[in-house]
C-alpha cells in the first residue's frame, strides 16, 4: 500500500465517521422532536378533556373559559396533525438507517487499512470498489445539513 492510498483511507475513514455520528445525532434529535411534539398533544388533549368534563355541571360557564378551551383543543389538533404529516419516525429511521451504512463503510476501510499489503494493485482495485459504495451511500442517504456537518468535523478535530 502506497502512502497516498493510506492517506486517502484514513481520510475517509475520518469522514465516514463524522457523516455516521451525524446521521445518529439527526436520527435522536428527529425521535426527540416526535416525542416533545407528541406529549405536548397529548397533554393539551387531556387539558381540554377534563376542562369540558369539569363544566358540563355548571349553567353559567366563563366564555373565556370556554375560547380558552376551543383554542387548545384547536391547537392539540393542529399538532397532532403536523406530526401526522411529518413523518418524523420515518425520517428518524433513515437517518439511523444511513449512519449504519456509514458504519459498515468505515469497518470495511479499516480492515482495509489494517491488513496492509504490498499489492498496490488489489489495494487500487478495493478502493475502487469502496469509492463506489461510498457513491451509492451518499446518493441513498437521508441529506444532512452543512452546517451539521460542521459542527461535528470540528468536534472530531478537537477530540
Amino acid at each position: 500500500m502506497t502512502n497516498e492510498q493510506e492517506e486517502l483511507i484514513t481520510n475517509w475513514i475520518e469522514d465516514a465517521q463524522i457523516l455516521l455520528t451525524c446521521h445518529l445525532s439527526m436520527a435522536e434529535s428527529t425521535r426527540r422532536k416526535h416525542r416533545n411534539i407528541g406529549i405536548l398533544s397529548a397533554v393539551l388533549s387531556a387539558i381540554v378533556g377534563s376542562s369540558i368534563f369539569a363544566s358540563l355541571g355548571q349553567d353559567n360557564t366563563d366564555r373565556t373559559l370556554v375560547v380558552l378551551t376551543g383554542l387548545i383543543s384547536l391547537i392539540a389538533t393542529i399538532l397532532t396533525s403536523v406530526l401526522a404529516f411529518l413523518k418524523l419516525p420515518e425520517i428518524a429511521n433513515q437517518y439511523h438507517n444511513s449512519g449504519n451504512d456509514y458504519a459498515a463503510i468505515r469497518k470495511e476501510l479499516e480492515f482495509l487499512l489494517l491488513f496492509k499489503t504490498d499489492d498496490n494493485k488489489q489495494v487500487e482495485n478495493e478502493i475502487k470498489r469502496l469509492k463506489i459504495k461510498w457513491d451509492d451511500i451518499r446518493k441513498n442517504s437521508i441529506p444532512i445539513s452543512i452546517k451539521t456537518i460542521e459542527k461535528f468535523n470540528k468536534e472530531s478535530k478537537n477530540s
